[in-house]
């Protein structure tokens, strides 16, 4: 990743404020308080960012987790970043370069596997030679899921209704709504209405015949939530999985240079170069609270920074309980934030291999092959049981798995002809304590997994290192180990995200919006939260 850029002025002592000091800090330097930080720069606006880290990019960081080159530290691929981010704060220019943007996706099984391109036609070719009858059904689905995200995209880019403040703004959020949902053919809102709720499992087994279709698809239902394919509401993450389109496709999947920390440095140069000011290696402990308005943030260091409006990107959780504290808050308001839904059940896990593993389709050196995000979830059944165990603390004897091979095409990663996989296993235990042995035992079970799909995969590795969702919990602040900071059920989407009186980015205290992945639209690598934090901010100040 590339050397970021660090503020450089001087210190506010407590209760200071420079004549030229900000009038917005963003706590946290995620992909969201990145976004942020660019659209606030981008509209004239004095910002400094704080981030606790030594680096930019939180969960979408890169870095040397490895003996070798930089690696994605969490988040390894590029599926939800909107293209309004990317165009409005002109990404592309600020170096933003993908190795690869049609990374398709390869099911694999037990002795079958399934390359499902981006390409509708493609993958329609590649199901008919495994299962006839669902080749067509695939392709009428794959467009039923564009149309929903294209009706869906005015959705999610617009505030949700504030429940807890009926009046003009609550009839203005439900006239957008409208708006938004009008260009929807009908069949496809009774669709969305009708299936907003309904089980990933059981969608996708009403429409496919191929066990290998099925759980690779309820797949993205679950990844990163802690719920089964046949629970309500894992068809919403399944479309907000298959969301954005790197592509100009949607669904398209695609890997940045230098892996997501390129991705982050670019949208810092976009912040930078408009003037946003960034503190690296202190950690806020408190945002300043004086008449009930955000007044600024207190530094572990002892330092106070001073500013009249406050955006925290970190989880609702930490932002509300830690860093404002109970006393200013409602009690009602404080006992609910501290119920939100947030248990981690993602465990990543970085390899080091011995050459290219000899996975499905692959030419006479495997390296056309390595170019794919490879799922391992045989069946429906199987992610069944793997979320069984979870649900009881105890870690699955198959756990399913995404993994990719980024060195594959991006040589950067390549280190004396061995070569980097990164994966995500899902229904990995969140457990108060965390061994070398419980994690090793945990990824002997990963690699086994692959083993079975993939039979050299397992001689090949050469080091590996592990995170489970208590090692994210640590490394990164966000409670549970989630990777969305809360979880992405029903009861926590839209106008309910993160909570009825904090919802569209803003907090019921004054000066004070939430931007990270706990609030609306949805966590990921997208960067929509920040942005409409950021834009929400700048239309209440009249600077918009």
């Amino acid at each position: 990743m590339a050397e970021t850029q660090t503020d450089t002025s001087a210190p506010t002592a407590p209760g200071a404020q420079p004549e030229d000091g900000p009038e917005v800090i963003v706590i946290g330097g995620g992909i969201n308080g990145l976004v942020a930080a660019a659209y606030l720069a981008r509209a004239g606006r004095r910002v400094i960012m704080v981030e606790a880290g030594r680096r930019i990019g939180g969960m979408a960081a890169s870095s040397t987790l490895v003996d070798g080159p930089l690696v994605s530290e969490c988040a390894h691929l590029v599926s939800a970043l909107h293209a309004g981010v990317v165009g409005d704060l002109g990404l592309h220019r600020h170096g933003l370069r993908y190795t690869h943007r049609r990374i398709p996706t390869v099911l694999l099984g037990h002795g079958s596997s399934l390359v499902l391109s981006e390409d509708p036609w493609e993958a329609e070719s590649a199901i008919a030679r495994l299962s006839p009858q669902d080749a067509p059904a695939y392709r009428r689905f794959v467009e039923l899921v564009r149309r929903l995200n294209e009706g869906l995209d005015g959705v999610l880019l617009s505030p949700p209704p504030q429940l807890g403040d009926p009046g003009p703004a609550l009839n203005e959020s439900v006239r957008r709504l409208s708006s938004a949902l009008r260009g929807l053919p009908r069949r496809d809102l009774e669709t969305l209405v009708a299936h907003a709720a309904t089980p990933v499992g059981e969608i996708v087994a009403r429409l496919f015949h191929s066990p290998l279709l099925q759980g690779g698809l309820a797949f993205d239902g679950v990844l990163g939530s802690f719920a089964a394919p046949s629970w309500p509401g894992t068809f919403l993450t399944f479309l907000q999985r298959r969301f954005a389109s790197v592509s100009g496709r949607w669904g398209a999947f695609g890997h940045p240079a230098g892996g997501l920390g390129g991705l982050c440095d670019a949208v810092w140069r976009a912040a930078a170069v408009r003037g946003a000011r960034l503190r690296l290696g202190d950690r806020v402990v408190r945002i300043l609270i004086e008449d009930d308005r955000a007044a600024g943030v207190a530094l572990e260091s002892g330092e106070e920074i001073r500013a009249p409006l406050v955006l925290s990107t970190l989880a609702p959780q930490v932002t509300f309980l830690e860093l404002i504290g109970r006393s200013h808050l409602d009690v009602a308001f404080a006992s609910d934030v501290s119920r939100l839904s947030a248990r981690g059940s993602v465990a990543r896990l970085t390899y080091v291999l011995e050459g290219l593993p000899q996975l499905p389709g692959s030419d006479a050196d495997g390296r056309e092959a390595g170019v794919g995000r490879f799922v391992v979830a045989p069946d429906l059944p199987y992610l069944e049981r793997a979320f069984a165990a979870a649900k009881f603390g105890v870690a699955p004897e198959e756990p399913a798995v995404e993994f990719t091979i980024p060195s594959a095409h991006d040589e950067t990663m390549l280190f004396d002809g061995r070569h980097v996989a990164t994966a995500l296993a899902i229904h990995a235990p969140w457990r108060e304590e965390e061994t070398v042995e419980t994690r090793r035992a945990f990824a002997d079970a990963v690699e086994a997994a692959i083993t079975r799909c993939v039979p050299d995969f397992r001689r090949r590795v050469r080091k590996v290192e592990v995170m489970m969702p208590r090692d994210i919990e640590e490394r990164y602040g966000v409670p549970g180990g989630h990777w969305h900071h809360i979880e992405m059920s029903p009861d926590q989407l839209w106008a309910l995200r993160p909570h009825p009186r904090a919802a569209a980015w803003r907090a019921p205290l004054g000066g004070l919006y939430l931007g990270g992945a706990g609030s609306h639209p949805f966590g990921g690598v997208s960067g929509l939260p920040g942005r409409g934090a950021a834009l929400a901010l700048l239309q209440d100040q009249g600077w918009g």
